[in-house]
Order: C-alpha cells, then sequence, then structure tokens
C-alpha cells in the first residue's frame, strides 16, 4: 500500500460546501502521481514520447462528505496487475481514520506512435507490484 497526504481547498468544494464530485479523481490521480514519483522509475512516463498510460476506467464512491480545510489520507493499492494494464484502487480517510470515498482507476499502457497496448516495462511492474 502507498499512502500519502492531502488537503481541501476551498475551491475544491461545490456551492454545498462540499467536495465537488469530480475532484476526487483529482485526489485519486495526485497520489497516483505521487506513486510514480517516488517509484525509482527510468523514465517519466507523464513526459515520455514512447508510452502513454490513459485511463480507460474509472468509478468512484462517496461515503462521508468531505470538507474544505480538512487533511485527509489517501490509500492506494495496486488491485489488478496484467500484462499492459493494471487497476489502483484508493481509499480516501479522514483525520480520524473514517472512510470519506473509494475511487478505482484502470490504466493502460499504449505506444503512441500507434495508440496500440504494450507491454508494462519491468520498471513500471516493479514499482506496482511493491504497492
Amino acid at each position: 500500500m502507498f499512502r500519502t497526504e492531502v488537503k481541501i481547498n476551498f475551491f475544491d468544494c461545490d456551492p454545498a460546501g462540499i467536495m465537488f464530485y469530480g475532484n476526487i479523481f483529482k485526489v485519486a490521480h495526485q497520489a497516483y502521481e505521487e506513486l510514480l514519483q517516488k517509484g525509482n522509475l527510468e523514465r517519466d512516463y507523464f513526459k515520455d514520447i514512447e508510452y502513454a498510460l490513459p485511463l480507460v476506467h474509472s468509478e468512484a464512491d462517496f461515503i462521508k462528505p468531505i470538507f474544505p480545510g480538512k487533511n485527509l489520507t489517501v490509500e492506494l493499492r495496486v488491485t489488478i496487475l496484467k500484462e499492459s494494464s493494471f487497476e489502483l484502487s484508493y481509499e480516501v480517510l479522514d483525520n480520524g481514520g473514517d472512510l470519506c470515498a473509494r475511487v478505482k482507476t484502470v490504466h493502460v499502457l499504449v505506444l503512441k506512435r500507434d495508440w496500440q497496448k504494450s507491454a508494462l516495462p519491468e520498471d513500471l511492474k516493479n514499482c506496482l507490484k511493491r504497492v
């Protein structure tokens, strides 16, 4: 499991005073980016000229409202690791450890030259296996 902290800002919220629903994906992606940045990877997959890691599926469940000014813990796990794709599951917890939201994302590695899927490089696979 990979764990990180995020703060919810006022601009993340809607007129009801809770996090705008789409911003939960921003929180998840922030944790995903941090995972890859700390993963000792040979390349930066967000800027790579050969590969891309597009999202092909995402879903979220909201358990408790998330308010501005709150610090949250995001726990990220690799729940499926295949030859060219992987699924990440996130649990978003408040300061008391209560579950606020669950997020799931599925990513596929593709070659940018033709956008066809490709096998995950060893450095990425090893990074994901450690989570």
